[in-house]
């Protein structure tokens, strides 16, 4: 659990750079967390994803669960491992 929030608020940050098109719905939806927590910070940089870190527990429920389909989407988890 704790390697996916990592994971959701790394992509947080890298959303910024993310070419145009690309995590869309999860800009439009984290829009006015990022602006209400981390005005000001350079969305290039990596001041962004470790604010999102900082305040995960205080951003909304629809910007979490955007993050977390994004990264699941990325990083698929297998329902079982292969032995």
């Amino acid at each position: 659990m704790r390697v996916r929030l990592i994971l959701a608020i790394a992509t947080a940050a890298a959303l910024a750079a993310a070419p145009a098109g690309a995590g869309v719905s999860v800009r439009k939806v984290c829009a006015a967390d990022m602006k209400t927590y981390c005005h000001g910070m350079n969305p290039l940089g990596s001041g962004l994803g470790k604010c999102m870190k900082a305040h995960w527990d205080e951003l909304t429920e629809d910007c979490r669960a955007a993050i977390r389909e994004r990264e699941e989407k990325r990083h698929p988890v297998p329902d079982r491992l292969d032995e």
